[in-house]
Order: C-alpha cells, then structure tokens, then sequence
C-alpha cells in the first residue's frame, strides 16, 4: 500500500490489454510487492494457491448447515416420520431440491414416488437440473407417471451432461433400452454432434 502522495507498488493495469503468463505474474507479484517483506510473502502462501492441489490453508471457509437440514428432512420423510406435505422445504433453492432428490432412498415404492411427486410436483419441474434427477430416480424405480415428461425433456433438451446420464440408466433393463431406442430415433436429429457421440455409444448393443 502506498503513501499519499505515492505511486501504489502494485498497478491493476500494469499488464492491460496483453496476456501474460503465471510466470510473469509472478515475478511482478515479487519484485512490487513481496521482495522486501518475507512475512508477507509467507502469508499469502503464493505458491500453495498457484502450484499445489487443493485449497491453501489460508483460503476462507465458508460454513452452512443448509444442506445438513435437507439431509434431515429426507430422513424424516425417508423414515416415515413426516409425510412429504410437511417438510419444511418452502425456502429451498435448486441446489436444496438436488440434495433432497439425492438423499432419498434410491429405491422407492410407487405409493412414494406418487407422494413425493404429488407434494413437490417433480414431474412437471420447470427447473432442468431438478427435473434430470427426478427422471433418474423415474427410471430407477419404474416410475411410469414420469415417462410422458422422460420423452419430451430427452427431446427437448440437448446438454450432454443432462440427457446421457439419462440414457445409461435407460439401457440398464431390457424394457429401459427399449424405450431408449424409440426416444433417441426421435430426439437424435437435434443432438449437438459431441452428444450424438456419446450416446452412440451407450446405445451400442
């Protein structure tokens, strides 16, 4: 930091409108800043945030016990402690309701499906990541309710890492690949090259 009156050591624009490389960030990082103030340089842990794996132990840790409380409403309801209308979920965002869907039993009945769907109206989610795993767990448990809206998402939608995970659970029963089949005769002319590939290959006998 510098003193008024004084240039500032280091300058937001000293590199503006090139690139450089971690090297020469580096170097100028050591030379303004670091060179006459090891303390510091110790701090910052440079090299721990530039050459290691992982987090530095001086990175900020952020603590939230939201998802701690979807995992309990899950086992409550999982447990039959609670029924679905009564979890307390007004507040939850995407990533609650993901974390919900993937704390659930992954086997579950059809009287539970119909419940959870009928509380949270899963099927019709208008949300694509929500709907992605609802259809994964549709899938898992023979959830016919869902198949309609299993046709029109895997037509409807193109992104990879939503459709395929789709497909690969699909295949793994006869009746699954079967309608995998149909689904991808239709849905395979709107398909990104990358993810025609892909799925390709999990349609491959």
């Amino acid at each position: 930091r510098a003193l008024p009156g004084q240039e500032p050591m280091l300058r937001f624009d000293h590199f503006a409108f090139r690139s450089i490389t971690t090297s020469d960030f580096v170097t100028y990082l050591t030379e303004q800043l670091l060179s006459d103030d090891a303390d510091l340089a110790d701090t910052l842990q440079v090299d721990a945030w530039i050459e290691q794996p992982g987090l530095p132990t001086n990175a900020p840790r952020s603590v939230s016990d939201a998802l701690t409380h979807v995992e309990g409403q899950a086992a409550r309801w999982a447990n039959g402690e609670a029924v679905a209308t009564a979890l307390e979920s007004d507040d939850w965002t995407t990533q609650e309701w993901l974390h919900f869907l993937k704390s659930v039993p992954g086997a579950l009945t059809a009287e539970q499906m119909t419940e959870l769907d009928e509380a949270f109206g899963f099927t019709e989610a208008g949300n694509s990541e929500v709907a992605h795993q609802w259809l994964l767990t549709a899938i898992r448990n023979r959830y016919e309710p869902a198949y309609l809206r299993l046709e029109t998402y895997l037509v409807g939608i193109g992104r990879r890492k939503l459709i395929k995970p789709l497909y690969d659970e699909l295949v793994k029963t006869p009746e699954g690949r079967a309608r995998a089949e149909a689904i991808y005769k239709r849905a395979r002319p709107g398909y990104h090259p990358i993810a025609v590939s892909s799925i390709d290959e999990v349609m491959r006998p």
